[in-house]
């Protein structure tokens, strides 16, 4: 017999389970926000996945060649070094690096093709407009910063270049007054710089030459920076300072005490104002669009750059020296500085300090006693401590635009710290380790630049 289909009766339903009620409003947002949080969270773990992680703060880009007795200057992007004289050759060259592209750009021999007997010294670096100027012992050369092309040579140590394409030179006048005759023995005293005999001497048979020296000023020499031509000279002044600003002027305090602007191309005075100052013993500085002239060291009077209009006048409580500090002028003292408003010479307060004030990267520092020591940030207009730095005391050189860059060593021998302070900000941002000892650094908006253990470093903290 064959099975078949099985049926098993359940029986009728007589009773329907009531339906689920509908959920209310709230709950039903209560939910709807649940599923978009979820889906949010989701989001941002699949993208934050995704993306790379953050770079390291600090990033060697460039390690150039490094021997005794170079110099380097950071400018931006741009690394400059000039270089000794070497067994091969008897120049000291220029190799200007270009640190975005990781490339040489130029290098340029200077100097004579001869070797100097004696101690070979230093050269250094500075920068005017477009030119990079090598300061030798006895002679400046002007390159083209963008091709390293020699634009001129000058017989002399140019300082201050940037005021259009003027330099100006600064020898110390010396007045002699000789105390013997004859013509067995004489002195000569010879211009280290232009070989110029400058005064001669004579004494009698078996005498030593007499005579007296002392100072009588400065002698200041206008230099074209393109062709090396001296365009005008002072007798015996009593300083010269470039003037910030077009066109471009010099600043020009005289023996008997007046001050004068002065055309920087052709030396004629544009303005002049008699009697500012003591001219035996007044001095200037600038500060700004300020001139900040002194007698003695208890009057200060500061006159507008272009005009030599009187801004204002302030009268110290004690014996002290005036200089531009950022957006105010300082007047250093005994054991304190004084802070003063630049535009109205009112007094804003008092930092007590065993070194000076400084203006580095948008912010005062009060340095400490051991030379280029840190100390902390002040506030320029009332004096007032902002930000400690004495953990971080040793000092990094900053170039234009560079913000406050501090280093400082690391318990272990070969690492140190470095850290920045933002124009403007109160705290100090750490960028990081990097695994060398390091000396004499420079900085840039860009980069920082030190010698280390093992040559130059360069990295990248932006």
């Amino acid at each position: 017999m064959s099975a078949g289909p099985v049926v098993i009766d359940l029986g009728v339903r007589t009773h329907e389970p009531p339906a689920e009620p509908a959920p209310s409003r709230p709950a039903l947002a209560r939910h709807l926000r649940t599923a978009v949080t979820a889906l949010v969270v989701l989001l941002v773990l699949a993208i934050g996945g995704s993306a790379p992680p953050p770079g390291p703060a600090l990033v060697e880009v460039a390690a150039p060649p490094t021997v005794v007795m170079q110099h380097e200057l950071l400018v931006g992007d741009r690394l400059y070094v000039v270089q000794p004289p070497t067994d091969r050759s008897f120049r000291r060259t220029v190799t200007a690096y270009d640190l975005a592209r990781g490339a040489a750009l130029w290098t340029t021999p200077i100097g004579v093709e001869t070797r100097v007997l004696g101690p070979e010294s230093e050269a250094s670096l500075s920068i005017a407009g477009d030119r990079v100027l090598v300061h030798t012992e006895d002679r400046t050369f002007v390159l083209d910063s963008a091709s390293g092309r020699l634009r001129a040579s000058v017989p002399h140590h140019v300082t201050g270049g940037g005021a259009g394409n003027v330099g100006l030179v600064r020898e110390t006048a010396w007045s002699f007054a000789p105390g013997a005759s004859g013509s067995d023995a004489t002195v000569r005293v010879v211009s280290g710089a232009t070989g110029e005999i400058l005064h001669v001497t004579a004494a009698r048979p078996g005498e030593a030459p007499r005579f007296s020296v002392q100072v009588d000023g400065v002698s200041v020499r206008a230099f074209d920076l393109d062709t090396g031509t001296e365009l005008w000279a002072t007798g015996p002044v009593t300083a010269g300072e470039l003037l910030p600003g077009e066109p471009p002027s010099v600043a020009v305090l005289t023996r008997d005490g007046v001050l004068e602007v002065r055309d920087a191309r052709t030396g004629a005075v544009r303005h002049s104002r008699a009697g500012a100052v003591d001219g035996s013993t007044g001095w200037l500085r600038v500060a700004g669009d300020l001139v900040l002239a002194q007698t003695g060291s208890s009057e200060v009077t500061a006159y507008a750059a272009g005009t030599l209009e009187t801004v204002w006048r302030a009268t110290l409580p004690g014996r002290g020296a005036a200089y531009g500090c950022g957006a105010v002028v300082c007047v250093a003292m005994a054991g304190r500085s004084l802070l003063i408003d630049a535009g109205s010479g009112r007094p804003l307060g008092e930092v007590v300090a065993n070194g000076h004030l400084d203006s580095r990267g948008g912010h005062l520092l009060r340095l400490g006693p051991r030379e280029g020591e840190l100390d902390h940030t002040v506030d320029p207009y009332s004096g007032r401590p902002l930000v400690d730095l004495s953990d971080w005391p040793e000092p990094v050189i900053p170039g234009d635009g560079s913000p406050l860059v501090l280093t400082r060593p690391d318990r272990l021998p070969d690492r140190a710290w470095f850290a920045v302070v933002e124009a403007g900000a109160t705290r100090i941002q750490v960028l990081g380790p990097v695994p060398q000892r390091v000396s004499q650094c420079q900085s840039s908006g860009i980069h920082i630049a030190c010698r280390t253990g093992n040559g130059l470093r360069v990295w990248t903290y932006r």
